[in-house]
Formats: C-alpha cells, sequence, structure tokens
C-alpha cells in the first residue's frame, strides 16, 4: 500500500503538470519527520520531479518566446530587405531622371547657342 500512493501521486502529478499551464508550486518536503524512510525517500523524488517539472514547463515557454521572437525577427528582415529594394529601385530611378535632367539642359543649351547663332546672322 506505501509503495501505490507515491506512483498515484506521481502519475497525478504528471497528468496536472501535463494538462495545461497551471503552474505549480513545489512544497519542500519535511527533511525530519516521522514517517519511514521510504516514505522520505517518496516524498524528495515527488519533490524532485517536481522541481524537474517546474524546469521543463518553464524551459518550454521560454523556447516558445524565443521561437515567437525568432518568427518577428525574421518576419522584420523580409520586411527590411523588401524596404531595402525599394529604395534600391527609388536611387536608380532618380539617377536615370537625373541623367535624363542632364542631357535636356545640355540640349537646352545647345539650342539656345543654335538660336544665337541664327540671330546674330539675321
Amino acid at each position: 500500500m506505501t509503495f501505490i500512493f507515491p506512483r498515484v501521486a506521481t502519475v497525478l502529478l504528471l497528468a496536472v503538470s501535463a494538462s495545461g499551464k497551471a503552474y505549480a508550486y513545489c512544497p519542500d518536503p519535511l527533511t525530519f519527520s516521522s514517517q519511514s524512510l521510504v516514505a522520505q525517500v517518496n516524498e524528495q523524488l515527488d519533490w524532485l520531479l517536481c522541481l524537474h517539472n517546474e524546469q521543463v514547463n518553464s524551459l518550454n515557454r521560454h523556447a516558445d518566446q524565443i521561437n515567437s521572437l525568432a518568427d518577428n525577427l525574421s518576419r522584420l528582415a523580409a520586411l527590411l530587405r523588401a524596404e531595402g529594394d525599394r529604395i534600391d529601385g527609388i536611387v536608380i530611378r532618380e539617377r536615370e531622371d537625373n541623367q535624363r535632367m542632364l542631357a535636356m539642359d545640355a540640349r537646352i543649351e545647345e539650342l539656345i547657342q543654335r538660336i544665337e547663332v541664327l540671330e546674330d546672322t539675321r
């Protein structure tokens, strides 16, 4: 009978810890009690199992948060690449427009000179 209770308690503890996000508190078992040595060892083992489960839950929560942050960072990196590509396109268009303006300015100067030559020859 004494070995059944710790097993049942362990199964219940595992079921509760695996069922949801309820964060358990692991009370420290009494180190000196009137229980038998086997019962004290079982309590210590249950307590260590509880601590282990709390650490696993904590690690899982942190892993979920890290994964969420990694997803956010990858989305932001994709947006940054898209924005960089858009800016590169704008810069290329600006350069092309600047070259057209310089060509137009040169053509206008040429036409002004031709007009002045024509006016001088009249």
